[in-house]
């Protein structure tokens, strides 16, 4: 799920639950401390409808960089890019103006979410392995959608672990963790599990210099977005 910032253009990837409610519209499960979340608090703000691109399909790139725990400010389509090792190719929107369509995608479905406007959405089966409960959450109205010749739907199945997100993380921090310790220099290499999905428990190892340093980096790493 694509999105930008409505003042200064930043984008975000990400992966957000939709509940259908009927052919044009969907629930949109924007959590505020997600990035999608964010572009639309600023776009109702000013009263605004916030515009939304979701690609299903394409690079499985693209797919793991919208769940990649990158910081806030890190472009996902850049990593997506640095993943495929080339440039993320895109096409311009037929309906003309909007946000640019990723090339490879099976489908694109371009809408918008109004402000000041909630449904329930839920309850639902989570990655946990139990039903997250009923809540208020923005709606997104279908505008247009786009497809490839003969596009294939993807979809997955998530539950109690294994099943295919638990790759999907194994494969993400075996190719992020080199990058922890820059972005929190009291640590050395941390490790969150599948088993509790990768949420809920994390083990590290820090630097303990001086008395208590141990404790500040374990502060460092709670107040961290993407472990949280």
């Amino acid at each position: 799920m694509y999105t930008e910032h409505p003042e200064n253009g930043h984008h975000n990837l990400g992966m957000y639950r939709m509940q259908v409610y009927d052919d044009r519209t969907t629930g949109m499960h924007w959590q505020i401390h997600k990035g999608g979340g964010f572009h639309y608090h600023e776009a109702e703000k000013r009263n605004k409808p916030l515009p939304v691109t979701v690609f299903l399909g394409g690079p499985p790139a693209l797919i793991a960089s919208a769940i990649a725990p990158v910081p806030e400010h890190l472009p996902e389509p850049l990593l997506t890019s640095l993943i495929l090792g080339q440039k993320l190719p895109l096409a311009e929107n037929p309906q003309g103006g909007g946000h640019r369509l990723v090339a490879e995608a099976e489908f694109a479905i371009c809408g918008s979410v109004q402000p000041h406007l909630r449904r329930p959405e839920g309850p639902f089966g989570d990655h946990y392995g139990y039903y997250s409960l009923t809540h208020d959450f923005p709606v997104f109205d279908v505008h247009h959608m786009w497809h490839r010749k003969d596009a294939i739907y993807p979809a997955t199945i998530v539950g109690k672990p294994r099943q295919e997100d638990y790759y999907l993380g194994e494969f993400l921090q075996r190719l992020l963790s080199p990058a922890f310790p820059m972005a929190m220099p009291g640590v050395k290499s941390l490790w969150t599990y599948a088993e509790t999905g990768f949420h809920s428990l994390a083990a590290a190892v820090v630097r303990e210099s001086y008395s208590r340093e141990a404790l500040s980096t374990a502060f460092r790493i709670l107040g961290e977005g993407r472990l949280r």
